[in-house]
């Protein structure tokens, strides 16, 4: 079976290592990894890691110009990377950005609400999600806390639920088992929908053992996928935390790689 990390972050080359060294001031946290997209596959190599799915934020409107690279670098990467496309909420001509995307080969977006200042269950976002839900493709959304952003409440569960209850159709795909730090708020909130699964991302070893068999009992481990949230997390580590979790191998499997490609329809 194949392993899918649904949850990775690369820069290009020439702005990687100042964005680390920002992300690390803001946040306190020291990444593991450089955030090169060479070094992302040495981790791959290393850790058994068959496909990374590259996650980028946009931080400026001008989310064009990350998307026309990452079409090229998709190119040379083949199918060792996967790259999501990348949105901003007030990139211009947003319709107009999602088919492009989507014509391009791009099945889903990244949104970070911290970073790119928006309540996830704001009207303003509507159009984006409503157009996301009509070209088919997910979202992957940050979910919960972010270590930069402590208890903005922008991206918490009862706001993600609202989306999802919203637009019935739109895959979402909510970071950091539903709510980083806010696990409890998953399980309050994130049960019952179909469109709605869960990524493992930044999480190893973080939910305590009860919280992690709760959310494993309450949304089945066809619903979880595996994702490192690589330069922050080591990928062996977070693949080494799936295969501690007390449930069978075949669902370890599951989570580690075949729910991604069953969501992909790999």
């Amino acid at each position: 079976m194949k392993i899918v990390d649904i949850h990775s972050h690369t820069f290009p080359d020439s702005i990687a290592s100042k964005a680390i060294s920002k992300l690390e001031k803001s946040s306190g946290t020291k990444a593991i990894g450089s955030g090169l997209q060479k070094d992302l596959l040495l981790s791959m190599q290393e850790s058994g890691v068959d496909i990374s799915v590259v996650a980028p934020v946009a931080t400026s409107p001008n989310s064009h110009s990350i998307n026309l690279k990452n079409i090229a670098a998709k190119k040379d990467f083949g199918d060792s990377l996967y790259f999501l496309g990348a949105l901003h909420p007030d990139t211009p001509n947003i319709r107009e950005e999602i088919s492009f995307m989507k014509e391009n080969g791009f099945c889903g977006v990244k949104l970070h609400p911290d970073y790119q200042d928006f309540f996830v269950d704001d009207e303003k976002m509507f159009p984006i999600y409503e157009e996301l839900e009509k070209q088919g493709m997910f979202l992957l959304l940050h979910c919960g806390e972010d270590v930069s952003f402590i208890n903005s409440g922008k991206g918490n569960p009862q706001r993600t639920a609202t989306v999802l209850k919203k637009f019935s159709e739109l895959k979402i795909i909510a970071a950091h088992l539903g709510g980083y730090l806010r696990w409890d708020e998953t399980l309050e909130h994130l049960t019952g929908f179909n469109n709605v699964w869960l990524d493992t991302a930044y999480c190893a070893f973080k939910p305590e053992a009860e919280i992690m068999q709760k959310i494993i009992n309450t949304f089945g481990t066809e619903k979880i996928l595996f994702g490192s949230d690589w330069p922050w997390m080591e990928q062996k580590k977070s693949i080494d935390y799936i295969r501690s979790l007390p449930i069978s191998d075949e669902q370890k499997s599951d989570i580690l790689g075949g729910n991604a490609l069953k969501f992909f329809q790999k």
